[in-house]
């Protein structure tokens, strides 16, 4: 049971890092387009898509960060038992 814990935070913060790392180009991709649409021209450009680079890293690190932080096999752990609390109310319920 352990192992499958350990497995599911890796796999799980995979996941999470995939669906920030696509979310992230999504965002850059509506920042280019906002760029390109001011028109400007050599280093301002430049100055403007660099700015942007450099963001773009430090949303990319924090994601990740995230993903990690939010997948700790004590996360998942507590998520379980939060999970069985749940449903052990609604089979009160009913």
């Amino acid at each position: 049971m352990i192992d499958d814990i350990f497995k599911r935070s890796k796999r799980e913060t995979r996941q999470a890092a995939l669906a920030a790392t696509s979310e992230l180009y999504k965002w850059r991709t509506q920042e280019l387009a906002k760029i390109a649409d001011l028109g400007l021209e050599g280093h301002a450009l430049e100055a403007a898509k660099h700015g942007l680079n450099a963001e773009m890293a430090k949303r990319h690190k924090a994601g990740e960060s995230r993903a990690k932080s939010q997948n700790t096999v004590a996360k998942l752990i507590e998520r379980e038992i939060l999970e069985d609390k749940d449903r052990a109310r609604a089979a009160r319920a009913e």
